[in-house]
């Protein structure tokens, strides 16, 4: 009983959506690492509670403000099981504790924390934000690039070198949320949600969301060509990208038999760039 009601609570919060996201965050921290000397394990900690709060209350603010048109969508039906009172609260809790975190450990960051926290929240306004067409690819785009760079100032300066890196990742971000809304068109369609999907075509924004995702490897090419982005970088992620391309190309085929085959493709995708992540954490720790 109390196992289920803890997996009903995770499923409330989308904790593992949130998780998915704070890897955002912390790559910009791993980045960090090819400029410092060491690090405190505790201080990786304190980055990861941070920021992984702050998601938490991202979603907890998301399911705040989008709870009506939530109870349409299949996918997001666990969110309509509490109170708009219980989502507040744990908005308020949730980024509350990211925040004095910040100003106790990390004051020179606060403002990055903050603005992420802004945007997300315009974000999920009804009839703004993720309601119209390529706004809330923007949104994701500009939110990619302060929390890469949000991570990166915990642990070393700011530079024209983490904002150009920064960017890759920003798209890639981008990418991921065209076809989040591909995965959500029928619910969107239904709430006379104005997303590019709805407005396009689902298929359409599919095309545009892996063409994002090639964007931002081309974009990868041309900072190794600069002598921006390390060769090990270039080759974990390129790997990844060309992994990600043969699933593309297989769920595509299938992309209007519904939303499972959609998110399965989106579990695909981001499994790999998950374990790209991950060897690039073991190549930095190991050098």
């Amino acid at each position: 009983m109390l196992y289920q009601q803890i997996i009903k609570i995770a499923k409330s919060v989308r904790a593992a959506e949130s998780l998915l996201l704070t890897g955002f965050i912390i790559i910009g921290g791993i980045y960090s690492l090819m400029f410092i000397s060491s690090i405190k394990a505790l201080d990786f900690i304190l980055l990861f509670c941070i920021s992984y709060s702050l998601m938490l209350s991202v979603y907890t603010a998301n399911a705040l403000l989008g709870k009506k048109h939530d109870k349409i969508n299949p996918r997001l039906k666990s969110l309509t099981l509490f109170t708009s009172n219980y989502y507040l609260i744990l908005t308020i809790l949730l980024y509350s504790f990211s925040a004095i975190l910040c100003l106790l450990f990390y004051p020179k960051t606060i403002g990055f924390q903050i603005a992420i926290f802004v945007l997300c929240f315009i974000y999920a306004i009804p009839g703004f934000g993720k309601h119209l067409p390529l706004m809330g690819t923007f949104f994701h785009f500009f939110v990619g690039i302060i929390q890469f760079n949000f991570a990166f100032l915990f642990f070393a300066p700011i530079s024209i070198h983490s904002f150009l890196i920064s960017l890759y990742f920003a798209l890639i971000f981008s990418a991921g949320h065209l076809h989040h809304e591909v995965i959500d068109y029928e619910a969107d369609f239904k709430n006379k949600i104005k997303s590019s999907a709805v407005k396009w075509g689902f298929k359409t924004i599919e095309k545009a969301s892996y063409s994002v995702f090639a964007l931002a490897h081309l974009y990868l090419i041309a900072l190794l060509l600069l002598g921006i982005a390390e060769l090990k970088i270039f080759f974990i992620f390129i790997v990844g990208f060309i992994l990600h391309s043969i699933f593309f190309f297989y769920y595509f085929q299938q992309i209007d038999k519904g939303i499972t085959i959609r998110t399965q493709y989106r579990l695909s995708y981001r499994i790999i760039y998950f374990i790209c992540g991950l060897i690039f954490l073991g190549m930095i720790l190991i050098a």
